[in-house]
């Protein structure tokens, strides 16, 4: 997989461009082992959530960013930010603490969720 040079910066804030920032990230966590991609994709999703602040689209971005980030290599800081989006839909986290518990035990989430 090869990410373009795309400049999110270059993308007006609007709901629309922050699902698709947020979309190109997550099909990097599950189609790249390019590090470099990964460290990429993670700058993104950092642009999208200055992009909306809303509670149900900065869990999602945090999601997609804790993800990225257990991908490369880093698990606890990847399960504390998926407890961040967990925590800001406490009525709506089940799938937010299975990953958790997953990343806890060292499984390949991105082969699950392909």
């Amino acid at each position: 997989m090869q990410v373009e040079n795309q400049n999110p910066a270059s993308f007006k804030p609007s709901v629309t461009n922050v699902f698709i920032l947020n979309n190109a990230a997550w099909d990097v966590y599950l189609h790249s082992e390019n590090k470099q991609e990964i460290k990429k994709a993670i700058k993104w999703i950092d642009y999208t959530m200055k992009l909306d602040t809303t509670a149900k689209i900065q869990a999602n971005d945090l999601d997609t960013k804790a993800a990225l980030v257990y991908k490369s290599g880093h698990p606890n800081e990847a399960i504390a930010i998926e407890q961040k989006a967990a925590d800001l839909q406490p009525k709506s986290n089940k799938g937010y603490i299975e990953k958790i518990e997953k990343m806890r035990r060292g499984e390949k989430l991105w082969l699950e969720e392909n």
